[in-house]
């Protein structure tokens, strides 16, 4: 960074109902398909349904409340994300989170005509933008204390009728996936003190899946068309341009000893990582989920171990109750591995 230049704030990106929102990546604590929520009728409109996460209690809200819209029911396919804004925890369902950006560019105040009684709210005043359009910032410090204020705005036709959301009437097939969702939250219950907890992104490369440390990364994006460079490694894939800066982009299959099938160039997502102050990309056929881990619910993974060097594998995360993924040492691999990262190319 020089001069006076700002430091990049990382965002989660939100698309909801046409619209893009975003959250500061910092305060997300764990993302989850929705999981079945306890109704709250006595709660105020913006709480969809209430969890229990871990060792406590969480109020649920629904995106489509908070935002002062007519509710939608909710939908397997939904998305619940746990914040952490002034030491309170709380759940956000929407349609789908994406990627991570990272934004060095100033924040700019919506228009004077968007505030007070508005389609925002008074916790959604600035936005930014970026080559996909405008993306609307929420500000988790007075989402908590404001959005049961502006729900209670709502027309009497619009507060959502029993059933609509958390007590909507599931089948029978869809409330045991929804509780089984649920009690995959609650794991690791009787460790209640966050110390030393981790939040990485669950990716899968070469078929298999991987949990990487969400600090090194520095955001997600599409895996635009590489250039390639002569007499390299295999694992280098080439160079993408991102917004203007060119990056070294590496394929980790051939190091990984994973499935190698179809061209690099055919990958899916991009995860920019940021080693030693240098930029480089990580080809991902997907970005699943970003999730939380404790050090000691990691366990080896022989199988895993057999294929990956052990080097570079941190031992086997489970998440969202039977699914895993092998912790893998990015860091460890651009430091220690054959990895040559070139600022210039």
């Amino acid at each position: 960074m020089r001069g006076n230049e700002k430091a990049p704030v990382a965002y989660m990106i939100l698309p909801h109902r046409g619209q893009r929102y975003a959250l500061p990546a910092v305060a997300v604590r764990q993302i989850s398909d929705l999981p079945y929520l306890q109704p709250a009728k006595e709660y105020p409109p913006p709480v969809a349904g209430l969890l229990r996460w871990r060792d406590q209690v969480i109020p649920v809200l629904a995106l489509d409340r908070c935002l002062g819209r007519r509710d939608r029911p909710m939908s397997l396919t939904d998305r619940l994300v746990i914040l952490e804004a002034e030491g309170k925890h709380f759940g956000l369902v929407v349609e789908d989170c994406c990627e991570m950006r990272e934004f060095s560019d100033d924040l700019f105040d919506l228009p004077v005509t968007f505030r007070g009684a508005s389609p925002f709210p008074s916790y959604m005043k600035q936005a930014f933008s970026d080559q996909e359009g405008l993306c609307f910032v929420i500000d988790l410090s007075r989402l908590l204390a404001e959005a049961v204020d502006e729900a209670n705005r709502l027309e009497a036709d619009q507060v959502p009728d029993d059933g609509a959301a958390a007590d909507r009437p599931w089948t029978a097939e869809e409330r045991r996936i929804l509780l089984t969702r649920a009690r995959a939250l609650r794991q690791g219950e009787e460790k209640s003190d966050e110390e030393g907890t981790r939040t990485g992104a669950v990716v899968v490369i070469g078929q298999e899946r991987f949990w990487i440390d969400i600090d090194l990364v520095r955001e997600f994006a599409s895996a635009d068309p590489l250039i390639p460079i002569p007499c390299t490694p295999p694992f280098v894939a080439g160079v993408s341009k991102l917004r203007g800066q060119l990056i070294t982009v590496f394929d980790l299959r051939p190091l990984l000893g994973a499935t190698k099938e179809g061209t690099s160039r055919e990958a899916g997502r991009l995860v920019v990582i940021e080693a030693e102050g240098v930029l480089v990309g990580l080809l991902v056929e997907e970005v699943i989920d970003v999730v939380s881990i404790r050090p000691e619910k990691i366990r080896l993974s022989p199988l895993a171990l057999q294929t990956i060097p052990e080097e570079y594998a941190g031992g086997e995360v489970q998440y969202r109750e039977k699914e895993r993924a092998t912790i893998l040492d990015v860091a460890r691999i651009l430091n220690e591995g054959d990895l040559v990262i070139q600022e210039e190319v």
